[in-house]
């Protein structure tokens, strides 16, 4: 068996782990005011493919949470956006 042989058939595991999603939720974090944090925590649900299922948090002034499991990310987005549409009336996509 060749240099080359023998090298292919090493590395290929390790390209195919490294395409594998890991399931540790990743969050995403913004202060939206003095008073107030929204976290978006994405965990993936298949090995391969891009899907996530997504949650939501908002922490507020005197450590108050608010939590909501947002609709499952199936692959095509991959990214949220947060709007601002009035005064303390945020809109997440």
């Amino acid at each position: 068996m060749s240099l080359g042989v023998r090298l292919v058939c090493a590395l290929t595991p390790l390209v195919i782990l490294s395409g594998c999603n890991s399931d540790v939720p990743a969050p995403a974090s913004v202060r939206i005011s003095d008073e107030a944090t929204l976290t978006i925590t994405r965990t993936a649900t298949h090995p391969f493919l891009a899907r996530f299922n997504l949650r939501l948090s908002v922490w507020g002034a005197r450590g108050c949470r608010v939590d909501s499991d947002l609709f499952p990310d199936t692959g095509y987005v991959s990214r949220r956006n947060l709007y601002l549409v009035e005064d303390k009336l945020y809109y997440v996509i």
